[in-house]
């Protein structure tokens, strides 16, 4: 007597799902770069401080940045209820802003002092917030630290692995798809 066989195969009348607003954010190599991010800046800095340090940072947020920004859009729309897909133009245009902006930041007086100040507000926000929910005052506010370094124009090409990351085709865990399992005796299951 033989034993049943499994096949597993991929159901052709399934489709393999519709885009939906931020699902780049769930990207691995967005997601390795935020995690990248957090262990440099967090650790990293204060144990191994050095030149690379500051560059991994740079990379990371350089990855991350244009993606976030195309999240934020996407988001908009999706509330809007006018979202119809990922927009390679809004990315591209996220990854060219990221990269002036970051360019300008190095070696340019009042894009540093704007950095400064508009980064010194949204930390002091999360801090105040942050002092809210525990039930303690809320601390001045007060700009942010900043020392422009023109080496870090060498980590502009991270911008091209942020739009690879938002143009390429869906990651496989993220597919919704539906496999089938059919047996010798013709029994289908879906799951």
């Amino acid at each position: 007597m033989a034993a049943n066989k499994i096949v597993l195969t991929e159901s052709p009348s399934v489709s393999v799902g519709e885009d939906f607003p931020a699902e780049n954010l769930l990207n691995p190599g967005v997601v390795l770069a935020v995690l990248l991010l957090l262990v440099n800046d967090h650790y990293l800095k204060y144990h191994f401080a050095g030149f690379w340090t500051g560059k991994i940072s740079d990379i990371a947020g350089l990855i991350f940045f244009p993606i976030f920004i195309q999240a934020l859009w996407e988001s908009m729309q999706g509330l809007g209820g006018r979202f119809r897909g990922h927009s390679r133009k809004v990315l591209l245009r996220a990854c060219i802003a990221t990269a002036l902006v970051f360019s300008l930041v190095q070696f340019w007086s009042p894009a540093v002092r704007a950095y400064c100040v508009c980064w010194g507000g949204f930390n002091w926000l999360l801090m105040a917030i942050a002092a809210l929910g525990r039930g303690q005052a809320i601390t001045d506010w007060a700009p942010a630290a900043h020392t422009p370094d023109l080496t870090d124009i060498l980590t502009l090409p991270s911008v091209i692995i942020a739009y690879y990351s938002g143009t390429a085709r869906k990651n496989r865990f993220l597919r919704r798809t539906s496999l089938t399992l059919s047996g010798r005796d013709g029994n289908i299951e879906n799951i």
